[in-house]
């Protein structure tokens, strides 16, 4: 029996407006409700593997927000989250390989296990790695700003002969630079970089961070003994997954008032399940 179990009491107001925001976006047989069940049989297949290999991760992000406020996915909701620290993605990936575990160049793991509904049959888990963040403000900012500069490199690499440089384009005139290195270059100095103040998957500072984040995510800074702590654990559509033990300070650096249900103005759809065929 796992201890340390989160329970969060949900009030009779609370619960008929979590019904109605399923009712208006993931109805049971609904195209986003089908994908949802289709990405948690990955996340437990994934749980599944990590437990057997002795790999310890938390829900992140959304993902958690999900299980301490509706004890499944925000309504809206079409991916999946985990913060995971170097040491232990490390060891996963030495470990996860094969046509059904696939470690991406966005740090994602898709595994395909139910071909019938999806084509092609994958839903991506995204793992976010937790490193070392300088406890100076300054030594902060310039890891901060090295991680964003090799970011735009490896975007502008990776365009180069196209012609869709996007949100990139007014970075062209560093085009010459980041042609200095191939792509797969780019993401070793960017791994080096991340790494900085990590040495051998330990913490030597008060703060982390994650650097494979979107770049608007990278000013959220953690408190190390918050995020990096043994986990306790919450429902999530049913099952039971790990979740940082101190989640409540971790959600309010992410999203302030957690608990409160965002307007329509603020939901933030993904459109995941646009990009895939859905077999009907």
């Amino acid at each position: 029996m796992l201890e340390n179990v989160i329970s969060i009491p949900i009030s009779n107001g609370m619960k008929v407006i979590q019904e109605s925001l399923k009712e208006k976006y993931n109805p049971e047989g609904s195209e986003l409700r089908r994908y949802q069940l289709h990405l948690l049989d990955t996340l437990v297949e994934f749980d599944t593997f990590c437990k057997k290999n002795d790999i310890q991760y938390y829900l992140a992000y959304g993902t958690l927000l999900g299980a301490i406020r509706h004890e499944g996915f925000i309504p809206w909701d079409d991916d999946a989250d985990l913060w995971m620290d170097r040491e232990n993605y490390e060891k996963l990936e030495k470990l996860m390989h094969g046509e059904h575990h696939v470690l991406t160049d966005k740090l994602s793991v898709a595994m395909g296990i139910r071909p019938e509904l999806y084509s092609p049959p994958y839903a991506c888990i995204d793992i976010f790695i937790i490193d070392a963040c300088p406890n100076s403000n300054i030594l902060a900012k310039i890891k901060e700003w090295l991680i964003r500069f090799v970011y735009v490199m490896i975007k502008l690499r990776g365009r180069h002969g196209t012609a869709n440089y996007g949100r990139y384009r007014k970075g062209i005139f560093m085009l010459p630079l980041a042609l200095c290195c191939t792509i797969d270059q780019w993401k070793n100095i960017y791994k080096r970089v991340a790494q900085l103040f990590t040495p051998k998957g330990t913490y030597s500072t008060s703060r982390v961070q994650c650097y494979n984040e979107t770049m608007s995510g990278l000013k959220r800074r953690y408190n190390t003994n918050d995020l990096c702590c043994a986990p306790a654990y919450a429902k999530f559509e049913g099952h039971l997954f790990p979740i940082p033990a101190k989640y409540d300070a971790i959600l309010r650096v992410c999203y302030g008032n957690y608990m409160q249900i965002p307007d329509n103005t603020h939901i933030h759809v993904h459109n995941i399940i646009k990009e895939i065929e859905v077999v009907k």
